[in-house]
């Protein structure tokens, strides 16, 4: 793709290890990007992620990762940055509510990461991933002209946040996973639509799942309904349990519910023998449990973008996601390869109408795997994030 300006990927964590959607996305990125020949690092912090302590996990220093180089440094919360203490009108903190930096301050950032920054900011083209952490807010300001963001922003509270809209605002350009984020994005900050480009995600198009197998090595039979994510508030999870345990009152329990992700799962004595806990699953289990299933169910609200809903589609699974979610709906709706609801009554005759209608569900998932077969290519998403990145008339 020619001689270009090295591109640092930057976020709050990063390794093998590191869980998170937002975290796979970054890793998956700098692998493509790494493999069409794009001079590429990234820049994180010794944390593992979110749901581990801040203290070290990985090594400070030079690593290797996939073939790219990591440079990480010791990660650090409970007070905003050393250099913005130092000087806060450089960062315009005057203007932010207590509770906004307040937010900052919780959040996993580093002193020596952005120090780095203020030596090293001319040197390349920064991308920030995730709007909310202080290593995006402060390392944009930081870098300014050269700053980048993949914010994965998703209608919350910390979305309208005054320092979020400003963040949104430094940067050369936001980078949207989808047009329903981007459409948000614009909405926040004010932006044109040349400043928020949809660049979007990829998924590895290799993947097969082996949805026998998995029904015979865990003794599943029967119409199997699967979910996959936190199994909190987050993602819905706790509505998707009272709507199952309302249509099972009304049907019985004429299907299985596999809830595969992190965290415990709090499920009443009544219904434990008709949910499944998954737990933590390899990347090839994943794919067998998306195979096996006769339906994805996706409750959640909070997505930019959601790499589960196309890797069920892959498999040909149709999938059934709520309505109040903009991101999730436009691509069933794009795709033709799923339904939504709002209220449980939506719920029940959507699912019926899945587990009922197989030739109908069977068409949906084939629909969906095409749709994915045709807008998530790695190739294309690296081409349409070079075209953000470098196309900025410098």
């Amino acid at each position: 793709m020619g001689e270009r300006d090295p591109v640092t990927i930057v976020l709050p964590w990063y390794g093998a290890d590191t869980a998170g959607g937002a975290e796979a996305h970054a890793k998956q990125l700098v692998e493509a990007l790494h493999a069409a020949g794009i001079a590429v690092e990234v820049w994180a912090t010794t944390a593992r992620d979110a749901g581990a302590p801040v203290e070290p996990f990985y090594p400070e220093g030079m690593d290797e990762v996939g073939g790219v180089p990591v440079r990480r440094f010791a990660a650090a919360r409970g007070e905003l940055p050393a250099i913005a203490r130092r000087d806060p009108r450089r960062f315009e903190l005057g203007q932010f509510d207590h509770h906004e930096l307040n937010l900052l301050r919780s959040l996993t950032g580093s002193d020596g990461l952005l120090e780095q920054l203020v030596a090293q900011r001319q040197t390349r083209r920064w991308v920030f991933f995730l709007y909310a952490f202080p290593t995006s807010f402060f390392g944009a300001a930081i870098v300014r002209e050269h700053a980048f963001l993949i914010p994965c922003l998703h209608d919350e509270p910390y979305a309208r946040y005054g320092t979020t809209r400003h963040l949104l605002r430094q940067v050369r350009r936001v980078l949207a996973n989808s047009e329903p984020e981007a459409a948000l994005i614009r909405q926040l900050a004010g932006l044109t639509p040349d400043r928020v480009p949809v660049v979007g995600e990829g998924i590895d198009m290799d993947c097969r799942g082996d949805g026998v197998r998995f029904r015979h090595d865990r003794d599943l039979s029967g119409p199997l309904v699967y979910f996959a994510g936190r199994r909190d508030h987050t993602k819905n999870f706790p509505l998707l349990l009272a709507y199952v345990e309302e249509y099972w009152a009304q049907h019985g329990p004429v299907f299985t519910l596999l809830a595969g992700g992190p965290g415990l799962l709090d499920v009443p004595p009544a219904l434990r023998q008709w949910v499944v806990d998954l737990g933590f699953l390899s990347k090839q289990e994943q794919h067998d449990a998306y195979a096996a299933a006769d339906v994805f169910c996706n409750p959640s609200l909070l997505e930019s973008f959601s790499i589960a809903i196309m890797e069920a589609w892959l498999q040909g699974t149709p999938v059934l996601v709520h309505g109040d979610c903009a991101v999730t709906v436009e691509q069933c709706r794009r795709s033709n390869g799923g339904l939504w609801f709002r209220t449980y009554h939506e719920f029940d005759a959507a699912l019926s109408l899945l587990l009922d209608r197989t030739d109908i569900a069977w068409r949906l998932g084939e629909q969906g795997r095409e749709w994915v077969k045709a807008e998530c290519r790695w190739e294309d998403v690296v081409k349409r994030f070079v075209d953000a990145v470098f196309d900025t008339g410098s």
